[in-house]
């Protein structure tokens, strides 16, 4: 398993972190390729998703993180893989991040907010991220952990203040549970531009065929294929469940699956603040 590895630090049950898991010659490199749109982001940056926080966030596709994301299949096999992904989450001073979980858990897809677009939401595990830049703030935090690893739940650390922040640094790997009692978010960051390679973990054994595993010959073919090739689901084609279809009609939102899009936030979505806020009301 990943956590025995030597260099994993396990700071909670369901929270690990590897400590330059990406050496500064590649974090430079990355780094490099992100700097000419960084003054440009929040205007230049599109989202192909559900959630209108990603907008203005989500890079293009960046093929330099393929050695990456090896690597880090490479760290969890052969318990665990992650499905193809090539953006970087591009975030600056005085954006934060709402708290969420990664998976409602298994045959839970009414409950998806975002889409599916692997078939793999509902049978993740973990998320796993690679963080990228120079940036201050921007800590990851548990709202139901405490700070010395302790889970409590509904939020009690996070109103008391003692919650688990985790701050990574350029390099760094932080893996955490996919599900509800680990949700997460991202403090405010408060300089610089700050990258996150965020990618979803789930067992080997409940692949759903959408995409070559990591280390098989249909994967090296079709990564040699070019990007698209590599980015395009196996005979899958997401559709939303019939809630989420309905939702996104009342609000005038049902354009087509797969293209730019922008909606509202999930009204269970919530920021560290928000929770604190209705605390002391």
């Amino acid at each position: 398993m990943f956590y025995n590895n030597p260099n994993v630090e396990q700071l909670s049950r369901k929270v690990f972190i590897y400590r330059n898991f990406v050496d500064e010659k590649t974090c430079s490199e990355i780094e490099a390729v992100m700097k000419p749109w960084e003054d440009h982001v929040k205007e230049t940056f599109y989202a192909d998703h559900l959630i209108d926080w990603y907008h203005g966030k989500t890079s293009p596709r960046v093929p330099q993180l393929y050695d990456i994301w090896c690597k880090m299949n490479e760290l969890l096999l052969p318990e665990y893989c992650i499905h193809p992904q090539m953006a970087l989450l591009t975030t600056q001073a005085g954006d934060e991040m709402f708290i969420h979980s990664d998976s409602p858990g298994e045959e839970m897809a009414e409950d998806l907010t975002a889409e599916d677009r692997w078939n793999t939401c509902c049978v993740l595990h973990y998320g796993a991220i690679v963080y990228f830049g120079d940036f201050e703030g921007g800590e990851v935090f548990y709202p139901h952990v405490r700070n010395d690893g302790t889970w409590v739940g509904d939020n009690i650390p996070l109103k008391e203040g003692n919650e688990l922040r985790v701050k990574p640094n350029r390099g760094d790997l932080i893996i955490h549970g996919a599900h509800n009692d680990y949700a997460h978010g991202v403090h405010e960051i408060t300089s610089g531009t700050r990258y996150a390679y965020s990618n979803f973990v789930l067992p080997v054994a409940k692949h759903p065929g959408t995409f070559p595993i990591y280390g098989t010959k249909e994967n090296e073919e079709r990564w040699q294929k070019g990007v698209d090739e590599w980015m395009t689901p196996i005979d899958f084609k997401w559709e939303p469940s019939e809630g989420l279809a309905k939702k996104l009609k009342e609000e005038g939102k049902e354009s087509e699956y797969g293209q730019r899009r922008v909606a509202a936030l999930p009204p269970s979505t919530l920021k560290a603040s928000d929770i604190l806020k209705q605390e002391s009301n």
